[in-house]
């Protein structure tokens, strides 16, 4: 069963029958870069080892039955900063997601040879459809975003990589609308036209 949230669909039961067994090498180091997620503040990471464990009816690896301990005594205990820090790191799970989904979208319009003005103008209309003139995602907005998660993934920052890793229970879902035609031939003349490699 899974329920949308806020942009993000959140699964809650396993299907058993969407994959084989994998090897157990595959799902020990799943699990193992589930722990440095987790680790790194990434906290949905423990529900994903809960999935993954379920999915293969194996058990949890002790990382993950400790921090399960922990969150149900704090919870039985009535520690509200338990609950507090899950409700801050779901907050920034979603920007995360959103600013990573600007990322990949900057990036793959670099790639295609689009000019930074040009990458600014495709990106705000992916996002909402519409150009910075017409009210779509600001220039200086993109810009700043796509640096910010440049600067963590190339490790020169005091976050973690992991930030940015998407969870199999936590799954980022774009809402981004879907093109207009108008937009779409903006975007595609826009290509064409391109001359100037940034």
């Amino acid at each position: 069963m899974a329920y949308h949230f806020d942009g993000v669909v959140i699964i809650n039961n396993v299907d058993d029958s969407l994959e084989n067994q994998p090897s157990g090498d595959w799902l020990n180091d799943q699990l193992n870069q589930l722990e440095f997620v987790f680790r790194s503040g990434n906290l949905g990471a423990l529900k994903d080892a809960v999935y993954w464990c379920d999915k293969y009816n194996k058990p949890l690896p002790k990382w993950a039955t400790l921090a399960i301990h922990e969150t149900i005594n704090s919870l039985a205990k009535n520690d509200k900063t338990i609950l507090q820090k899950w409700s801050k790191w779901f907050i920034d799970y979603k920007q995360a997601m959103k600013d990573y989904s600007i990322y990949s979208d900057v990036k793959e319009s670099l790639e295609h040879g689009l000019s930074w003005s040009n990458v600014n103008t495709t990106v705000s209309l992916l996002i909402s459809n519409k150009t910075e003139e017409d009210g779509g995602k600001k220039e200086n907005t993109i810009g700043a975003t796509y640096k910010k998660v440049q600067k963590v993934l190339n490790g020169k920052s005091d976050e973690h990589v992991y930030k940015y890793y998407q969870l199999k229970t936590f799954f980022y879902k774009n809402d981004n609308p879907i093109l207009t035609p108008d937009s779409h031939l903006y975007i595609k003349n826009m290509l064409k036209g391109q001359k100037n490699k940034p």
